[in-house]
């Protein structure tokens, strides 16, 4: 290369090529950072959720799921700043499998680079009191391949992330099912120790389920989930950072160790509730839920029968703003990395697989995180 001095005044022409620009000042950030030597990645589009219950009224588990419905909540989602995602469907009976899979299947097809694919969390869980979270105990099953190939089967092969229990008699072989189906397997609503997780793995799972998550309130002080997610290197970490369900001290741990190994991501685990106002709503399946406003802006639904979290109300928006808030990352670049391309690579995929140029929100400052655009 050579060196050129400028003049005050002189007109300088800069060509690059560049895969994404989410506002003019990245531009401007780039240049300045690519004249003076030093580095700079561009900002994000948007935010990728791999797992999101629904939105608005409608709920990806429901036998009263329709086209429509979901068509809406779709273009809710993506008004949120959520550029690509990962619908949940969660433990349920075998007539809302056969009612919403090929439903959700037929809309990945119509969005292919917004709707990634499907997540199951379940129905191959840990019926215990804590570990089932909200998942309903009577539908939770023991680990049956055959099970799973029927649940793919219906949703025509749009299945990407499975979420099952590790230390299950039985897992192991389920989760090699799922990985020679080419599904991502994550653990969680479980109660493994570290050995069981590393069984897991050996099977081919590669996360865990929104650590922290999905357990008991009260454990053994060493023995628990918790300590054990985090002791199992080899495994990827999501986190629910809404600011109910993680106190920072337990996000600073997880951030601290999984930065250093298979890595962490961000997702929402929004429930059907989030956007709408608070107030107590009767699910289909007939389990009541309260939609609590804690503060302005801020909700989370509860279950008051099991006295617990039943999902998030929370955008990613919201998520990624928490925890750059909480002050705990190295810099943007992580956070960038926790609500954009980790996720991405967890299902084994690239921005490629995204829509980039549906660049929908924009860095604010320091103090204020993202916001809409």
């Amino acid at each position: 290369s050579q060196s050129h001095r400028f003049e005050d005044g002189d007109s300088v022409k800069l060509q690059t090529r560049v895969k994404r620009v989410s506002s003019g000042s990245d531009i401007f950030a780039w240049l300045a950072h690519s004249l003076t030597g030093t580095s700079y990645t561009m900002g994000i589009p948007g935010f990728v959720d791999i797992q999101i219950n629904g939105w608005g009224g409608v709920d990806f588990s429901s036998e009263t799921l329709t086209e429509e419905g979901i068509e809406n909540a779709f273009d809710q989602i993506v008004a949120t700043g959520t550029i690509a995602f990962l619908p949940t469907v969660i433990t349920s009976n075998m007539s809302t499998y056969q009612h919403v899979l090929p439903l959700l299947a037929r809309a990945v097809a119509k969005r292919p680079r917004t709707v990634l694919g499907l997540h199951l969390e379940g129905p191959f869980l840990d019926a215990a009191p804590g570990a089932r979270g909200s998942h309903r105990a009577d539908l939770i099953r023991e680990p049956d391949p055959a099970l799973l190939a029927d649940l793919l089967s219906l949703a025509n092969g749009t299945v990407r992330l499975l979420t099952v229990a590790a230390g299950r008699p039985g897992v192991a072989g389920l989760i090699r099912a799922a990985v020679e189906a080419d599904v991502t397997v994550s653990l969680g609503h479980q109660l493994a120790s570290l050995e069981q997780l590393e069984e897991a793995v050996e099977a081919g799972a590669t996360i865990l389920t929104h650590l922290g998550n999905g357990a008991p309130n009260y454990v053994n002080r060493h023995h628990n989930p918790f300590l054990a997610g985090l002791a199992a290197h080899r495994l990827a970490a999501t986190l629910v950072t809404d600011g109910f369900h993680l106190p920072k001290g337990a996000v600073a741990a997880a951030v601290c160790v999984k930065r250093g190994g298979a890595g962490f991501a961000v997702v929402s685990d929004a429930g059907y509730l989030a956007g709408l106002p608070a107030g107590k709503y009767l699910r289909s399946n007939g389990v009541e839920l309260e939609l609590v406003e804690d503060h302005p802006g801020a909700f989370v639904i509860r279950n008051p029968s099991q006295q617990c979290l039943s999902g998030a109300a929370a955008s990613m928006l919201q998520c990624a703003n928490h925890l750059w808030l909480l002050n705990i990352l190295d810099a943007k670049d992580e956070l960038e990395a926790a609500v954009f391309s980790t996720p991405l690579s967890l299902l084994g995929l690239t921005e490629d697989a995204v829509d980039c140029s549906a660049s929908c929100i924009r860095w604010s400052d320091e103090r204020n995180g993202y916001v809409l655009q």
